[in-house]
C-alpha cells in the first residue's frame, strides 16, 4: 500500500490532469505576436566562470550570492520528493552516500560539487540532490528553424517543476516560483577569452541550454521512458554501472570539448546515458540543425532540416516526434500551428518567440525563454511568467 503522502500526491495529479484536459478541450490555438520587446522583458543576468580556475572555487561568489535560493529549492525538493513512493528512502540514501557517491563523478564535477557544498553550508549529499533532481523533472520545447538566407535560430522554453508542489491558494507551481529567482547566465572562459555560454541555475553544474561560437547550439528536452531515469539512478548507485553519463554532465563535456557541429552529434548519438532525452542541436553551417532522440543506450529515428524536402523547421518537446503526444500535454500541435503562420522567408528571431510566448507553449511552469544563434554565438534569454497559462 502506498503512504498517505504518496496517495494524496496521485489524487492530485489526476485532478490536475482531469482539470488541464477540460481546459485543453476548450481553448483553441491562439498564436501569440509581438511579444518580443526585450525593453519589457526580463533580461537573465549574466556572470563568468573561469574554467582555469581550481574547480572547487569556480562557483564560489556565484552560490555564495544566490546560496538562500539554492537552500529554499533544496527545501521544496526534498519535501516533494518525499511524496513519491520511495522518494524518502531516495533522499535518505542520496544524502547519507553523497561523500562516497562523489568518487563515481567525473573528478572535475566532483570537486565543483564540493566546493558548492563548501561555500553555501550544504552537505555534500544535498548538492548531489540537487544536482540529480534536474535529471527527472524538466519539460520544455524546443525550435530550430532555418531562414531563407540559411541562418539557423534556436530556441526553447525552459518548463521546470512538472506536478512538483501546486499550491492550490496561489494557483502556481512551487518549484518554478523558485526557479525563477536563481536562473542566471553563465560566460565560461578559458585563456582568458569566452569559451561558451549558457543559461542555468545557481548552484547547477550541468548544462540545459549552451552555445558556442560558430560551432553549434545545444538544448536538451526531457524524454518520458518506461527504461528511464529512475532506473538508471538505480542502476547507477545500486548495481554500480558508472559508465553510463549523466545527461546534462556529457553535454556540458560535449560543450567544452566538442568542436563542431558533426562532433557533438556523434557523441550525443552514442554515448550510454543515465537518463533518456532529446538533444536538439543547431550549427552554422546551412541545414545544421537536429533532433537526436535518445534511449539511455542508442539514438532513435534522428530527424534533421531539410528545406527542400518542406522541413525548415523543427519544433520537439517532449514526446516522439513520429508519435501524436498525449491530449492532456500537447503543446506540439499549438507550436506547429504558429510556426506555420511563418516560412522562411519571413521567420525570425522576433516570430520564434512569438510561438514561445503561445499558450500553452508558454505554460505555467515556463522559467525562461533563450534565443541562441550558433553563427554568431549570442545567447539571449529572459524569465518568463504567465499565470493565466494552462498548467503544463
Amino acid at each position: 500500500m502506498l503512504p498517505i503522502k504518496s496517495t494524496k500526491c496521485i489524487i492530485l495529479l489526476l485532478a490536475l490532469i482531469l482539470s488541464a484536459t477540460a481546459y485543453n478541450w476548450k481553448k483553441k490555438t491562439v498564436c501569440a505576436t509581438n511579444q518580443y520587446q526585450p525593453d519589457k522583458l526580463k533580461p537573465i543576468k549574466f556572470y563568468e566562470v573561469d574554467l582555469d580556475a581550481a574547480p572547487k572555487d569556480r562557483w564560489t561568489a556565484i552560490v555564495t550570492e544566490y546560496q538562500d535560493g539554492i537552500k529554499e529549492l533544496l527545501n521544496a525538493i526534498i519535501e516533494l520528493v518525499q511524496q513519491i513512493p520511495y522518494g524518502n528512502d531516495l533522499i535518505e540514501l542520496l544524502d547519507k552516500e553523497g561523500p562516497g557517491l562523489l568518487s563515481t563523478f567525473p573528478p572535475e564535477y566532483a570537486e565543483e560539487m564540493q566546493g558548492i557544498a563548501d561555500a553555501t553550508g550544504l552537505e555534500v549529499g544535498q548538492v548531489v540532490v540537487y544536482n540529480i533532481f534536474y535529471e527527472l523533472f524538466t519539460v520544455c520545447t524546443s525550435i530550430v528553424a532555418q531562414t531563407s538566407s540559411g541562418e539557423r535560430i534556436h530556441a526553447r522554453n525552459l518548463d521546470f517543476g512538472l506536478f512538483l508542489g501546486w499550491d492550490l491558494k496561489t494557483h502556481t507551481w512551487k518549484v518554478s516560483e523558485i526557479l525563477r529567482t536563481i536562473v542566471l547566465n553563465v560566460n565560461f572562459m578559458k585563456n582568458g577569452k569566452l569559451f561558451y555560454k549558457e543559461t542555468t541555475f545557481a548552484g547547477y553544474i550541468g548544462v540545459f541550454s549552451a552555445v558556442k561560437n560558430n560551432s553549434f547550439g545545444l538544448t536538451i528536452n526531457e524524454r518520458f521512458s518506461v527504461n528511464g531515469g529512475y532506473i538508471g539512478l538505480i542502476e547507477y548507485y545500486l548495481l554500480h554501472k558508472t559508465n553510463q553519463a549523466w545527461t546534462t554532465w556529457m553535454t556540458r563535456d560535449i560543450m567544452e570539448k566538442g568542436a563542431t557541429f558533426d562532433q557533438a552529434k556523434t557523441n550525443l548519438s552514442t554515448q550510454a546515458m543515465i537518463s533518456p532525452a532529446y538533444f536538439i542541436l543547431s550549427g552554422p553551417s546551412e541545414n545544421e540543425g537536429t533532433i537526436i532522440t535518445r534511449s539511455r543506450s542508442k539514438s532513435l529515428k534522428p530527424k534533421s532540416l531539410n528545406p527542400e524536402a518542406g522541413v525548415w523547421y523543427l519544433l520537439q518537446t517532449n514526446y516522439d516526434w513520429w508519435k501524436n503526444p498525449p491530449y492532456f500535454d500537447n503543446r506540439r500541435t499549438p507550436g506547429e500551428q504558429c510556426m506555420n503562420k511563418s516560412t522562411p522567408a519571413t521567420v525570425s528571431k522576433s516570430t520564434i518567440f512569438d510561438v514561445l510566448s503561445t499558450d500553452p507553449v508558454l505554460n505555467q511552469l515556463t522559467v525562461y525563454t533563450v534565443l541562441i544563434n550558433p553563427q554568431t554565438g549570442e545567447l539571449e534569454s529572459y524569465i518568463r511568467s504567465c499565470p493565466t497559462c494552462y498548467p503544463w
